[in-house]
Formats: C-alpha cells, sequence, structure tokens
C-alpha cells in the first residue's frame, strides 16, 4: 500500500453520488447468511474463508461498529460482515438488504430514491411521501476484508441521521395528542416527581417494540419499560409496562450496587 494509493482511496471515499430511483447493487450477495443484532441491525456474513490472513480485519471491524454506533445502534459487527443493513424508526426491512418498507400503510403516490457515498461503500434508502424525502435506512458493502477502514467515513451517517425522519400519519397524531395531554394536565403536587398514580407523564418517545412488531410510545423510569397507545374503543389513552422490551435495554446500574470511593 502506498502513499499515493492511499490518497486515492481517501478522495474516493469523499465521493456524493447522484440521487436515483434504483439501487445500485455493488457486488453478488450469493451465499450470503443473514444475522440479527440484539438491536435491530442486519448483517449479511460470507464464507469464513474471505477473512483469512486478512491482516487489518480488526481495524475494519472496529471502524464499521463506530459507522454502526452513529446511528444509535450497538451491535456488535461480526468480523465475516459483509453488507450491514439498518433501518430507522417506522421502517421495517424488506426481502432485500436495501429495502426498507412503512410499518404503516404508505400513500399510492409514495416512492423510494437511492444515493451511494463514497467508493460504493455506503448506500441510502430514501422514502419520498408527499415530496418530502426522509431516510428509510442504510446499507455499508464490504466487498472483502482486505477494504482498509479509511474508504469509510463516519461523517456520512453523522450527516445522513440528521436527515428527517419519518412518522406515518398515525404516529403524528398519537404523538401530538400526548403532548397536548402532557401540556394540559394539571400541576402535579409534587413537582420533583414525573408519576400521577404511577404512570409515566414524561420523556415518551416514537420506539420500536418487538413483541409488538411496530413503533409505540414509549418511554423508562425506575428500571422499568413503559409503551402507551391510544385505545379507539374506550377513547383513552392505555399504558402498561414491556417486559420484553426491559430484556433488550441497556440499563445503568442501580445506585446500591455502585461501590463507594
Amino acid at each position: 500500500m502506498t502513499i499515493i494509493s492511499i490518497v486515492r482511496g481517501q478522495i474516493k471515499a469523499r465521493r456524493i453520488g447522484p440521487v436515483t430511483r434504483s439501487p445500485v447493487i455493488p457486488f453478488s450477495m450469493n451465499n450470503y447468511t443473514l444475522k440479527e443484532g440484539r438491536n435491530g441491525t442486519r448483517f449479511f456474513v460470507g464464507e469464513p474463508k474471505d477473512i483469512r490472513g486478512a491482516d487489518n480485519s480488526d481495524s475494519l471491524t472496529l471502524k464499521l461498529y463506530s459507522l454502526v454506533l452513529a446511528t444509535g445502534r450497538k451491535d456488535p459487527v461480526p468480523p465475516d460482515a459483509r453488507v450491514i443493513s439498518i433501518r430507522m424508526d417506522g421502517f421495517k426491512y424488506g426481502t432485500e438488504c436495501h429495502q426498507f418498507i412503512p410499518f404503516h400503510r404508505s400513500p399510492r403516490e409514495s416512492y423510494y430514491t437511492y444515493q451511494m457515498f463514497g467508493d460504493q461503500k455506503i448506500q441510502a434508502t430514501f422514502y419520498v411521501e408527499n415530496e418530502i424525502s426522509y431516510l428509510a435506512g442504510i446499507c455499508i458493502y464490504v466487498e472483502n476484508s482486505m477494504t482498509f477502514e479509511y474508504n469509510y467515513r463516519k461523517k456520512i451517517m453523522k450527516d445522513l441521521m440528521k436527515l428527517p425522519k419519518y412518522l406515518s400519519e398515525e404516529l403524528r397524531i398519537q404523538e401530538n395528542e400526548s403532548s397536548r395531554l402532557l401540556e394540559t394536565r394539571p400541576p402535579i403536587e409534587h413537582p420533583d416527581s414525573s408519576f400521577v398514580d404511577d404512570i409515566p407523564t414524561e420523556n415518551w418517545k416514537i420506539k420500536y417494540c418487538n413483541r409488538f412488531e411496530r413503533d409505540v410510545m414509549t418511554t423508562c423510569f425506575d428500571e422499568s419499560v413503559y409503551h402507551k397507545e391510544w385505545n379507539t374503543v374506550v377513547k383513552r389513552w392505555i399504558t402498561h409496562k414491556c417486559i420484553h422490551c426491559l430484556n433488550h435495554l441497556d440499563l445503568p446500574p442501580s445506585y446500591d450496587s455502585l461501590p463507594n470511593v
């Protein structure tokens, strides 16, 4: 590896491709195996023979993991990963690594666009609804483990994560209604408390629940995970604890378990 080739590689890593209506497939994905990360990341892994003798495989794996972290996921990257597929909130995976489909029914006039970054290393999938483009998911391509880490720029991932996030009309209504109810709720008798009748009233966010297989209003408090949904039958919000999400949540240690220093 010469200095000239390194400089050329770094220049190629800064490329920004055109927005297209068809995805780019950098290499064949035949005989790849799908691995699911605990936090929702998908890894398409190659044969073990692909990584033998690669003296830069460790540094490449660490760089790829930093790209995954930039999206808010904490799934370790397998050393034989060849494609990393990361969906955004509000979308589920399709049959192909670059397919990300809204959970809720999309309008007929909606469509997808794609954009490649670097030397065919990172591809973004965009979902376009009402002429507004939303980031639906990201694919990271690793043709082989001899690829050098400088081919992948973390800044690309950070810039993509700043783009508008998609909420279906149903989720927008839920989020707006939740905000309105919290704003109009009577003052709490004890201002330092975030609960009324042991039900969380603050820090609600849209999160994906694997148990329900959809996005729901979610908050965490006192080492518990709560979901809230609008019940159309009784016409009120229903709040409940979710043990499944709690088991997949990285919680800090309790105060009592911290060592005295």
